[in-house]
């Protein structure tokens, strides 16, 4: 090989280097820059409703998703409350309002009022055989619900 041709193959080499390096720099100047941006400027846009959920919470896209869906309309107007334990009413009312707050008539449980926000709902699970009470003439709709009871209702759903 001659000398010519071994110092144009080292200037190639040395470019494609430059080159690469100059990609880097950009890019991780770049990543400096969108690092300065403030989280918030990122997060998905939404006019919930809720005081307690704020745009920069973990929770917040998967909150607008239920309230955008109409599966979850908080706990008041203004309130999520996303850090209270969640009820039997309000599973079989997410249910409920999942299949399209289908009419149905079932068994009352003698601690479902009519006219309570989860009645219609209970009487629907209850139509379906998503949830059959307590066996003593109960469903409990204001219980917290366990990691058992809430598999057995998806079970039964699905």
């Amino acid at each position: 090989m001659s000398t010519a041709h071994t110092v144009a193959q080292k200037q190639k080499g040395e470019s494609k280097i430059k080159t690469a390096k100059r990609f880097l720099s950009v890019l991780l100047s770049l990543c400096l820059v969108l690092s300065l941006i403030p989280g918030t400027a990122f997060a998905a846009s939404g006019n919930l409703p809720f005081t307690d959920v704020n745009t920069t919470d973990w929770y917040h896209d998967a909150v607008q998703y239920v309230y955008g869906k109409g599966m979850m309309s908080g706990t008041s107007a203004t309130a999520f409350a996303p850090n209270e334990t969640t009820s039997r009413g309000m599973i079989v009312t997410v249910l409920h309002r999942m299949e399209g707050m289908p009419t149905a008539s079932g068994a009352v449980f003698t601690d479902v009022s009519r006219g309570q926000w989860y009645a219609d709902a209970v009487a629907w699970a209850n139509a379906n055989n998503i949830v059959g009470g307590y066996g003593n003439g109960m469903f409990g709709p204001n219980d917290n619900i366990t990691r058992e009871q809430l598999a057995v209702m998806l079970w039964r759903y699905a």
